[in-house]
């Protein structure tokens, strides 16, 4: 797969494509599951070398997936048609959150995610959309950029902070890591904080379909 990849020439030879191969090979055989998976198309489709390959992936694993795929991007083009996920749902670029954070804070983000699509669920259980009702929701989407959301709560401003403060490249010494690890550990997000990520989730409809 890591060849087939790179062949195609979306991505490079790291060790962040390392990941991104371990991660969808380790799903291959995932089933599609209502509330638990999304499905992932393995070659993005922005590359336009989609052949329809499809990985059931859970939510965090999908995250994941674009995460890997922002340090592999073989142009600028490509890496923020994937940093665009990570804005979305953390108001950071990929380089300013480190994977040892992004897991910590990823449990409550899928919970959140989960709950949101289950309340889309029901709310349009048996409804069908008109034609008009699906173009009035393009074009109320059209144009829209991630600056456009509502603003983060002071707690969530302020984890982020933290998460971030004295920080000049994305390299992290081993202690680093652990002192950051420690740090988190068992940290609760507030509800205050879930009502503001479910805003902004239910606002631009992020993850209600498949990326």
């Amino acid at each position: 797969m890591k060849e087939k990849l790179i062949k195609l020439g979306f991505v490079i030879d790291n060790e962040y494509l390392d990941k991104y191969c371990d991660l969808i090979q380790r799903n291959l055989i995932t089933k599609k599951e209502k509330f638990k998976t999304q499905a992932h198309h393995i070659i993005p489709r922005y590359t336009k070398l989609n052949n329809n390959e499809i990985v059931n992936l859970t939510y965090k694993d999908h995250i994941l997936a674009h995460y890997y795929l922002c340090f592999c991007s073989s142009n600028n083009k490509y890496k923020f048609a994937n940093e665009n996920t990570i804005i979305h749902i953390f108001g950071h670029r990929s380089n300013k959150i480190s994977i040892e954070e992004l897991q910590v804070l990823l449990p409550e983000y899928e919970k959140i995610l989960i709950d949101r699509n289950k309340e889309m669920s029901l709310k349009f259980k048996g409804k069908k959309r008109s034609p008009e009702t699906i173009a009035k929701m393009s074009a109320s989407l059209k144009g829209k950029h991630y600056n456009n959301r509502k603003p983060m709560s002071e707690k969530t401003k302020k984890l982020l902070s933290e998460i971030n403060k004295g920080k000049s490249s994305y390299i992290r010494t081993a202690e680093h890591r652990k002192l950051m690890s420690e740090k988190f550990k068992g940290h609760i997000v507030s509800e205050e904080t879930k009502q503001k990520i479910s805003e902004t989730l239910k606002r631009r409809n992020l993850y209600a379909n498949s990326l």
